[in-house]
């Protein structure tokens, strides 16, 4: 069998996903073909591109963003090439954009099962943008040519009842944890990790991982911290992604006064040590559409 992924971002969750799905693909013995654009890449990215390469699968970089550019009419054209080329039985889609250029290849006769994985919808952001509606259109337009992979109840119904695609065409499927790889340490093995993180190894550390946009909702999370730091002085936040948002984050660590109880790094490619890393883990609640 052969896969063809397409995706746009090379970083945070959405690459995470797609590097690890490639991996258990081809242990299944599936050829995995990548389509991606390295506008947002990552350290892992070039990485993930060789391995593909070196197990026999073919690559394309899109060279597209996640706004709509019309560097988007050449990057369908090099898809459809690479898609033509390579025949494949499956295409997995990642994203708007990965999901746009992939689900317009049927209208050009490509007969592939799609699949496509929405990452969270632009619809489903607290604060409507005023291209929402045209995002939302496109989405149930598509949404009747490919099976949809929802990873939440929320987005399943975002899906269902916002974007009037076909129940038949959403199925639910909760991310996976390995237990194997996300496992508790011992205290030596904090410390160590913590040393090798640049975090202080013996106070409680706080940690959230997730970009600095309005959807992850970093702003409450400071808030929130500020009022704990000021009963535990000796607790630290630990925030580890980056987004449109970081210029109001740290106009709001300023304001706070608690710059010298956080700690950010833009990225992780291990998230597995930045859990092990912690005495807390900080979750936001997602809101409910």
């Amino acid at each position: 069998m052969k896969a063809l992924l397409v995706t746009e971002p090379g970083v945070d969750g959405v690459f995470r996903y797609v590097e690890t799905l490639c991996h258990f693909l081809d242990s299944q013995g599936v050829n995995v073909n990548l389509a991606y654009s390295d506008r947002r890449g990552s350290d892992r990215l070039p990485k993930l591109v060789e391995w593909v390469e070196q197990r026999g699968g073919r690559t394309l970089n899109l060279r597209t963003s996640n706004r709509p550019s019309p560097s988007d009419l050449r990057a369908f054209w090099n898809l459809l090439r690479l898609v033509r080329a390579v025949r494949p039985d499956v295409i997995h889609s990642h994203s708007s954009k990965g999901g746009f250029l992939a689900r317009m290849l049927p209208f050009c006769g490509v007969r592939a099962v799609h699949f496509h994985h929405p990452h969270a919808y632009v619809g489903m952001r607290p604060k409507p943008g005023r291209i929402d509606p045209l995002y939302n259109f496109i989405e149930g337009v598509l949404g009747r040519v490919s099976y949809t992979i929802a990873v939440s109840s929320d987005e399943r119904n975002f899906a269902q009842r916002r974007l009037r695609i076909p129940p038949q065409r959403v199925h639910l499927l909760h991310n996976g944890v390995d237990p194997e790889v996300f496992a508790p340490v011992s205290p030596e093995k904090k410390r160590q990790l913590r040393v090798e993180l640049g975090l202080p190894p013996d106070r409680p550390i706080l940690g959230f991982i997730g970009r600095a946009s309005e959807q992850k909702d970093p702003l409450t999370l400071y808030r929130a911290f500020a009022r704990a730091a000021a009963e535990r002085p000796d607790v630290v936040l630990f925030h580890v992604g980056k987004g449109e948002l970081d210029g109001e984050v740290e106009r709001l660590i300023a304001e706070l006064g608690i710059r010298e109880r956080v700690i950010r790094r833009t990225y992780m490619a291990t998230p597995a040590t930045f859990y092990a890393g912690l005495a807390v883990l900080v979750l936001l609640l997602g809101y409910h559409t």
